[in-house]
Parts: C-alpha cells; structure tokens; sequence
C-alpha cells in the first residue's frame, strides 16, 4: 500500500516531488504531523489525502500577509493544516470533518486549544456559515461537480449577502472545479495534474 501510495505521489506531483519529499521530512522530524493517505471509498466524499507542508509553508505567507482571524477547514481529517497554521499563525480556526474516526483524532489534538473548533458534520448541512471567516481551506472534499459548485455558491451567497470579501484555498481540485471561480480573483497559483494549490478571492476581477 504504501509503494502504491508513493508511486502515485511521484505521477501525480512529478517535478515538485523532490521539493515536497524534502518538506515532508523537515517538518515531520521537527514535530510536525505525517502524512496518513485514508482511502475511504465513499461514493460521495473523496479520500482524505493531506496537503503537503511544501504547499502549507507558501499559503502559510499569504496568510501572514493578509493578517486574516479566522479560518475554516472543510474536511480538516486528523487536523493535520489545522496543526501546522496554528504553530505559525495567531488565528481561530474551525475544522468540519464528516468520518468520525478523523473527527476523533483531530478532536483529541486541539482539545485544549481556546482558538480551535473541531466540529463532527457534514458540511452540505451549512452549519458552519453562522462562523464569521476570512478564508475557506478546500482540500477537494466532494466527488460531485453539482454538489461541490452547491458548496462554494453558498458560501459565496452567504459572504455576499454581508458584502464580506473572503478568500478560497483549493487544494488538489481539477480544473473543472475551478470554473465556479471565474469571475474572481485569481491571487497565487501553484499546480501540475490537477495537484496544488490555487487562492482565489471573491472581490470580482478588475
């Protein structure tokens, strides 16, 4: 499993891997959480296949320079991102998590963080737009299209129903996913075979 896992790695990233294997260990060698690959084989949410710290360490910056409070993780699975913007960033953050035994591990984790949320739910539920957030963290949780663009067009209606400017971290989605995006700013941009990370901002294009 793990030869399969890492071979795929190396299709997917090909000349970033060197790059994201070299993260990987730094950050996992000074305390950092690894990188567990949960293939859950659900019809409607996707695997929980973590960011790479190559990819957390350069949204990490944009973070930084934008001064945000408070993000949300939509699939956080063991909290992984969630870990790493907290040792580097003052923020809150809510992390949604639909399997429960990621929802546990990643509970137990921040249990006695004041600035951390852990929340057990399905996010389609739309719970977690009563939050006030700056930045919306996507790691490609939804297998569908339809109900995927049904996410991002309710939280964009929601933001702009309070003409809130937010901001939208993709990871790892395809390009037919980016399309709902179109009409916003396009901010930072890194990704090869639908591998990534994309930053969009929802103030329209000038």
């Amino acid at each position: 499993m793990f030869i399969r896992n890492l071979i795929s790695i190396i299709k997917a990233y090909r000349f970033l891997f060197i790059k994201i294997f070299v993260y990987e260990i730094f950050y996992i060698l000074i305390g950092f959480k690894g990188n567990n690959i949960n293939l859950k084989k659900d019809n409607r949410l996707t695997d929980n296949i973590p960011c790479p710290y190559y990819f957390l360490k350069k949204i990490e910056l944009f973070l930084k320079n934008k001064n945000f409070k408070f993000l949300i993780d939509l699939g956080c699975g063991s909290g992984r991102s969630i870990y790493f913007f907290n040792k580097k960033l003052k923020m809150d953050f809510v992390g949604i998590e639909y399997f429960k035994e990621n929802y546990l591990k990643s509970k137990k984790i921040f249990e006695n963080y004041q600035n951390i949320k852990i929340i057990n739910d399905d996010f389609m539920s739309f719970d977690f737009l009563k939050f006030n957030c700056d930045c919306y963290f996507i790691n490609d949780p939804l297998r569908n299209l339809e109900e995927y663009n049904k996410l991002i067009l309710k939280i964009i209606e929601k933001n702009e129903q309070s003409n809130k400017v937010v901001y939208f971290i993709l990871i790892n989605i395809g390009k037919d996913k980016h399309k709902i995006f179109n009409k916003y700013r396009l901010l930072e941009n890194l990704t090869i075979n639908d591998r990534g990370y994309s930053i969009y901002s929802s103030e329209e294009k000038k």
